[in-house]
């Protein structure tokens, strides 16, 4: 029946525009993702794996290689990682919320330079990740990373 249709269709516009959000709460939004996201950077400077974690909802979605896989703890040691390589922090992390809503963002991490406590360059960093609100905290539900070594 096309009244019924149409209809339908009336009804699912209606529904999609009331989880439209304003421009003031897209700006509330990316400044609450990005903040999560440095406290998260923050912790995984500081190889507190325990803060990191809090920082993730499980299972994580991690893709490696052109390889996504689900994982229940982080996947990356970063403990492991500063002892074999010697980081130290990330310098000029170039980020960017590029799009959410009430629930859900996405995170660029366009490039970043992580170095050791000397300064000397380790590799170099570029990122997506998927970031969800849970009970009213946002973590990181999907990442997706491409390190290039420096020479």
């Amino acid at each position: 029946d096309l009244h019924l249709s149409l209809r339908r269709q009336r009804q699912m516009c209606i529904r999609d525009r009331n989880k439209m959000i304003t421009s003031n709460e897209e700006i509330r939004i990316k400044d609450e993702v990005t903040q999560a996201y440095k406290v998260y950077l923050r912790n995984f400077e500081a190889g507190d794996m325990k803060a990191i974690e809090a920082s993730c909802s499980f299972p994580l979605s991690f893709d490696s290689d052109g390889e996504v896989k689900s994982f229940t703890q982080f996947p990356i040691d970063v403990t492991a990682m500063k002892e074999t390589t010697g980081y130290h922090r990330s310098l000029n992390s170039d980020i960017e919320v590029i799009a959410v809503s009430e629930t859900k963002a996405h995170i660029i991490l366009r490039k970043a330079l992580r170095v050791k406590q000397d300064g000397t360059p380790i590799e170099s960093v570029s990122g997506f990740y998927i970031w969800i609100k849970v009970d009213e905290v946002w973590k990181m539900k999907f990442a997706s990373a491409i390190t290039l070594k420096q020479d």
